[in-house]
């Protein structure tokens, strides 16, 4: 059986450490958070000459990839990728249209792109939608 002094020592030993501990705590030197990243919209240019300033820009029911023919070659490109997009012909008869695209880490790639698909986001007024065929550029965001 423990006397009442040993068991005010292991009562003082306790606190003390606990002490210690929230002195250690409350001196450890304060890093404030991050900030959050920039975001900005995206910008689709119709063309009818039409600008959207488009949040959470998306391909509807796909993987977020344009089907991209460079040559005899195809490949896709994911939209995080891409800084721009540059269409610089009429769709031709297969859906695909001629494109500069400049890549996000820089470089550009000339090819097709198949543009019969559909684009949509948010703008100010609300839910937007258009068909790639009727888009002249888009400068993607983040957001």
């Amino acid at each position: 059986m423990q006397t009442f002094r040993q068991t005010a020592v292991r009562h003082l030993a306790i606190w003390s450490l606990c002490a210690g501990w929230l002195l250690v705590w409350a001196c450890a030197p304060y890093t404030p958070p991050l900030p959050p990243p920039e975001t900005y919209p995206s910008r689709v240019v119709t063309t009818a000459g039409v600008a959207f300033q488009v949040t959470k820009l998306k391909l509807p029911g796909t993987r977020q990839e344009l089907h991209v023919k460079l040559g005899n070659a195809s490949q896709w490109i994911p939209l995080a990728q891409m800084a721009n997009l540059r269409f610089t012909g009429p769709a031709l008869p297969d859906g695909f249209r001629p494109v500069i695209i400049t890549m996000a880490e820089g470089g550009s790639i000339r090819g097709e792109v198949y543009a019969d698909i559909l684009v949509e986001g948010q703008t100010d007024i609300g839910y937007w939608n258009t068909s790639l065929l009727k888009v002249d550029r888009v400068d993607f965001g983040k957001d």
